[in-house]
């Protein structure tokens, strides 16, 4: 029973280490492809220039 479940975690550590490979390979082709992409961020809030004023 402790061969079974040791040969199941070493299957699933060999997936997992697949599956993170091929996540840092679609990174890093996302990365190549458009280097220069830059995230704006915006401002949903619709309180630009406007001035908090406690009383």
């Amino acid at each position: 029973m402790a061969a079974l479940v040791q040969k199941q975690i070493e299957s699933l550590w060999a997936q997992l280490e697949q599956l993170l490979r091929q996540q840092a390979e679609k990174k890093n082709e996302d990365a190549t492809v458009q280097p220069d992409k830059k995230e704006e961020k915006k401002d949903d809030t619709n309180t630009a220039g406007t001035i908090d004023i406690y009383v």
